[in-house]
C-alpha cells in the first residue's frame, strides 16, 4: 500500500514540473511549444499505462529518460552540455518504474543549464550482471546525495525522499 502511495506521488510531481517547462516555452513563444505538448502526452501515457506494474524493463525506462531529456532540451541552445552514457548488458533487466526519473528531473532542475553557458547535466547508466549503477551529475558544485547511504542526513524534496522510500520497500 505504501509503495502504491509513493508511486502515485510521482505522476503529479512530474506533471507539475513538465507543465512549468511548457509554460516557459509558450511564454517565450518558442516554436517547440506544440511539439512539447505532444511529447508530454506520450510521456504521461507511459507513466499512466506502462508504469502500473511493480517492475519494468530497463529498456522502457531508458526510452522514457531519453524522451524526458529531449523534452528538457527543446528550449535549449547548447544541447551538447547534456550527456546520457549507457553501458547496459541486459536491457530486459527489471527495475521499479520511474525510480531513476526523480534523479534525472532534479539534475535538470538544479543545473542552471539554461542561464549558465558552463552548466551541464551528465548521466551514466551501468548495468552488468545483477547490478545497476546510475550516476547523475550537474554543474552545481558542493552538493552530493548518495541514495544508498541511510546514515547521511540530507535535505531533499519529495522526489528524492520518494526514491529512498521506494528503494527501501523494494530492496
Amino acid at each position: 500500500m505504501e509503495l502504491r502511495f509513493l508511486k502515485s506521488q510521482m505522476t503529479p510531481h512530474f506533471i507539475f514540473n513538465a507543465l512549468n517547462n511548457i509554460y516557459s516555452l509558450v511564454y517565450t513563444k518558442d516554436e517547440n511549444a506544440p511539439q512539447s505538448v505532444l511529447k508530454l502526452s506520450d510521456m504521461i501515457r507511459y507513466v499512466m499505462v506502462d508504469c502500473q506494474v511493480d517492475e519494468i524493463s530497463l529498456e522502457k525506462e531508458v526510452k522514457y529518460i531519453d524522451a524526458y531529456i529531449d523534452f528538457q532540451q527543446m528550449g535549449m541552445e547548447n544541447k551538447s552540455n547534456v550527456i546520457f552514457e549507457k553501458n547496459v548488458k541486459n536491457y530486459d533487466y527489471k527495475i521499479p518504474p520511474m525510480i531513476l526519473q526523480p534523479l534525472v528531473e532534479n539534475s535538470f532542475k538544479h543545473s542552471r543549464l539554461v542561464n549558465d553557458p558552463e552548466g551541464f547535466v551528465h548521466f551514466c547508466l551501468i548495468q552488468e550482471n545483477n547490478n545497476l549503477i546510475f550516476i547523475a551529475r550537474n554543474s552545481i558544485k558542493g552538493m552530493s546525495v548518495m541514495i544508498t547511504d541511510p546514515n547521511k542526513k540530507t535535505q531533499s524534496g519529495i522526489g528524492l525522499d520518494n526514491v529512498k522510500k521506494r528503494l527501501d520497500l523494494y530492496y
